[in-house]
């Protein structure tokens, strides 16, 4: 049985990453990293991203999230960047079919957001086994 570490570590390294909108199944306090990336030309700029792990209804119910500080130098022509950010599961209770999200803070003008990812994220509690059954048996 891996260790929460080693489960830790086998998520952020892609061990069981999907690209959305893919399902994503992980045990309560793995750790989900989010990837994202954006294209920004214009002067520099210092601000920030969000993404949560929750419930989308006629509003967002955050249920885990995490922000990262950006910064992008000024550019007159449009430039790419891609960046990640990782959500602890553990304050998520085990439940199947929650939403994703980020958005783009302290920008000039609104928050830039996203699409909402619906139904691609299940989180497990305790480990489960099933198809238990005697194989075979015979005289030795």
């Amino acid at each position: 049985m891996q260790s929460l570490y080693e489960r830790q570590m086998e998520a952020i390294l892609g061990g069981v990453g999907v690209a959305p909108p893919g399902k994503l199944t992980v045990m309560q306090g793995d750790i989900v990293r989010v990837t994202f990336s954006y294209s920004y030309r214009g002067t520099a700029l210092n601000f920030s991203m969000r993404a949560a792990i929750g419930n989308k209804g006629v509003t967002f119910d955050e249920i885990a999230y995490a922000t990262k500080a950006l910064s992008v130098p000024a550019s007159a022509d449009f430039i790419t960047y891609t960046d990640s950010v990782d959500i602890s599961t553990s304050p998520i209770s085990p439940q199947a079919n929650l939403d994703l999200y980020a958005k783009l803070t302290g920008i000039p003008g609104a928050d830039l957001f996203t699409p909402y990812y619906l139904d691609i994220i299940d989180v497990l509690g305790a480990p489960e086994f099933q198809d238990f059954v005697i194989t075979d048996y015979s005289k030795v």
